[in-house]
């Protein structure tokens, strides 16, 4: 499958409901408060930039890969992608993303 058609089926992403999501960085480390849930979660660096794009409207795949490269300094390539969309789905798992077929 090219990135083309992944991107073509890849839902947008957004923040939960009306979850207000707190965070904080310290020592390389994200901790998320929602609101929503009343949970906290600690997340590592990569994962709370993810959070971050998606909560400021940065809801497809592709792009959220762009931003992840940019900050890590590599290639957004395949395997790049693949690894957003596993992290995105951890945070849907958590409980502070959820999919859509649209976007905003």
């Amino acid at each position: 499958m090219t990135d083309a058609h992944a991107t073509m089926h890849s839902p947008f992403w957004w923040t939960i409901g009306k979850a207000e999501l707190t965070w904080r960085c310290w020592d390389g480390d994200y901790v998320v408060f929602n609101s929503l849930s009343g949970h906290t979660h600690v997340l590592d660096l990569t994962t709370g930039r993810v959070l971050i794009a998606v909560a400021e409207g940065v809801g497809d795949i592709a792009r959220l890969s762009q931003q992840i490269a940019d900050f890590l300094e590599v290639e957004a390539d395949a395997e790049l992608g693949e690894a957003v969309a596993r992290i995105l789905s951890n945070l849907e798992d958590a409980g502070l993303v959820e999919p859509s077929d649209h976007a905003l």
